[in-house]
C-alpha cells in the first residue's frame, strides 16, 4: 500500500494501551506497542575471557512478542502504519521458518488482524483443518488461493523443517507457498495476494520480506538511542556493535539512529557544527527517551531536550548472512536514508556510513557453517545463549574470529536478534 501515514494520538506513560491504539513518535509516524522495552544489556565475562576482548550482549531475543526477536521492534511501526491506514490484514512472506513471518503472525493475532504469509518453496508440513477459536482475526476462512488454513500444522515427518511453520500457523496465519525455491518469488506473490484480498473487500497491508523498509527501520533507530543510553549508564565508550545482517533493515535503522545521534549532539568547542541534516532537534525529540527506561516516550516539547549529549556513541558492524556485502551496502544506505526521512531529517547515508565484515556466510543463505556451529556452542557453554545457526551464530563466528585475530577490540556489544525456533530445531 502507498500513501502517507495517518498520525495517531500522542503516547503517554500510561499502562499498555488497547491493541488497536497507535501512538505517534515524531510527526505523523504511528506506532503500536508490541515489544517489551528496553531489552537488557548484559556483560558476558566468560565469553569475553574466551575471545580476549570485553563482550556485552544486547538481548533483543527478549522483546516479548511470540518467542522474541528483533522483528518486534520493526513491527511496532509497520503495524502502527497498518492500523493508521485502516488495514484489517497483514500480508508478508519469507521462508517457512522465517522469524519475521512468525512474529508478524503473532503481531496480527495480538492486534486482532488477519495475516497471510507467503513462503517460497513447497509446504513441508500440511496443516490440519481447524476451527478458528474465539477472537480469531479476519483471516479466518480466507479465500486466498493456496492458503493452507489455520490448523496446528502438525507434520507426520521430521519436526525440524516444520517447527517455524507450526508457530506461524499456531498464531493463526493463512500460509501459502509459491512452489519455487527462489526466495524472490515471494515478492510478486505478495502483491497478487494483496490485490485479491482488496477485491474481496478487505484492506491489506503488505510488509516486505524481513520487514526491511524505511518504516520498519525506524524501530532500530529508536533502539540505537536506547542502546546509547545503556552504554552511558554502564560506563562504556568506543563500542563496536556486531549484528547479523540479513534483509538489512536492522542495520539500516541502527546506522540511521547512530547518525542522528551524532547530528543531534552539540559540536565540540572549536569544531564545525553539524549542517545539512534537516531539523535535527525536533526529529530526535520524537524518538529519544526523555528519561532512562521510558520505552515509548512522548515527543519532547522543548527542542533543546532533543540534543542528547549524555549517551555513548558506537559503531555498527554488520555480518552479512543472506546476500553479498556489496548488495548489503547499497540496501543499508538506502534504507537508512529512508528511515531518516521518516523521522524528518534530510540526511543522506552513503556507502561510507556502512561497515560490514564479509567472509562469514559459509555455504550460503539458510545453511549452517562449521564456524557458526562452533561459535554457537561457545556462546551456549560460556553465557547460556541460544543462537540461530544460520543468522546469529554466523555473526558470533565473525566476532570470535575477528577478536582472536586482534582486528576487533573491546568493548564489543553483540546484538542477539533472536531466532529461537530455528536454534531449537537445529539441536542434535
Amino acid at each position: 500500500m502507498t500513501g502517507p501515514s495517518a498520525p495517531g494520538p500522542a503516547l503517554t506513560d500510561e499502562p499498555e494501551p488497547s491493541a488497536r491504539h497507535a501512538g505517534a513518535v515524531g510527526e505523523g509516524l504511528p506506532r503500536t506497542r508490541l515489544a517489551t522495552l528496553p531489552t537488557p544489556l548484559l556483560p558476558a565475562p566468560r565469553l569475553s575471557q574466551a575471545v580476549g576482548v570485553e563482550v556485552w550482549i544486547k538481548r533483543d531475543d527478549m522483546t516479548g512478542l511470540g518467542l522474541g526477536g528483533n522483528k518486534a521492534r520493526k513491527l511496532e511501526f509497520l503495524c502502527g502504519e497498518a492500523l493508521a491506514r485502516g488495514a484489517d490484514t497483514l500480508v508478508t512472506g519469507g521462508g517457512s521458518g522465517s522469524n519475521h513471518v512468525q512474529l508478524t503472525a503473532a503481531a496480527a493475532a495480538r492486534l486482532g488482524l488477519g495475516c497471510v504469509a507467503v513462503c517460497y518453496g513447497t509446504d513441508p508440513a500440511p496443516a490440519e483443518p481447524a476451527t478458528a477459536g474465539p477472537g480469531a482475526g479476519p483471516s479466518s476462512g480466507s479465500a486466498v488461493p493456496g492458503a493452507s488454513g489455520r490448523g496446528a500444522g502438525r507434520s507426520s515427518g521430521s519436526a525440524t523443517p516444520a517447527l517455524g511453520l507450526r508457530l506461524t500457523r499456531r498464531f493463526g496465519a493463512d500460509v501459502i507457498f509459491t512452489g519455487s525455491p527462489d526466495r524472490t518469488s515471494v515478492d510478486a506473490r505478495l502483491e497478487e495476494v494483496a490485490a485479491k484480498l482488496a477485491a474481496e473487500g478487505r484492506v491489506p497491508y503488505v510488509i516486505p520480506r524481513g520487514g526491511a523498509s524505511a518504516v520498519g527501520a525506524v524501530g532500530y533507530a529508536l533502539a540505537a538511542a536506547e542502546l546509547s543510553d545503556q552504554l552511558a549508564e554502564a560506563g562504556l565508550a568506543a563500542v563496536t556493535l556486531v549484528v547479523a545482517t540479513g534483509s538489512c533493515g536492522t542495520q539500516a535503522g541502527l546506522v540511521a539512529g547512530v547518525g542522528l545521534i551524532a547530528d543531534a549532539r552539540p559540536a565540540p568547542a572549536g569544531a564545525e557544527p553539524n549542517t545539512g541534516t534537516g531539523p535535527v532537534p525536533s526529529v530526535w525529540a520524537g524518538i529519544v527517551p526523555k528519561k532512562r527506561h521510558d520505552s515509548c516516550p512522548d515527543p519532547d516539547p522543548d527542542p533543546d531536550q532533543g540534543r542528547r549529549g549524555s549517551g555513548s556513541s558506537f559503531e555498527v558492524v554488520g555480518v552479512p548472512v543472506s546476500r553479498p556485502p556489496e548488495e548489503c551496502v547499497e540496501r543499508i544506505a538506502g534504507l537508512a536514508t529512508g528511515c531518516a526521512a521518516r523521522l524528518g531529517s534530510d540526511r543522506v547515508f552513503t556507502e561510507a556510513d556502512v561497515r560490514l565484515l564479509g567472509g562469514y556466510l559459509g555455504p550460503g543463505y539458510g545453511k549452517a557453517s562449521p564456524e557458526g556451529d562452533e561459535a554457537a556452542v561457545l556462546a551456549a557453554r560460556t553465557e547460556g545463549l541460544v543462537l540461530d545457526p544460520v543468522f546469529t551464530a554466523k555473526a558470533m563466528a565473525a566476532l570470535v574470529a575477528e577478536a582472536r585475530a586482534g582486528r576487533l577490540t573491546g568493548p564489543v556489544v553483540f546484538l542477539q536478534t533472536g531466532g529461537s525456533p530455528s536454534a531449537l530445531a537445529a539441536l542434535p
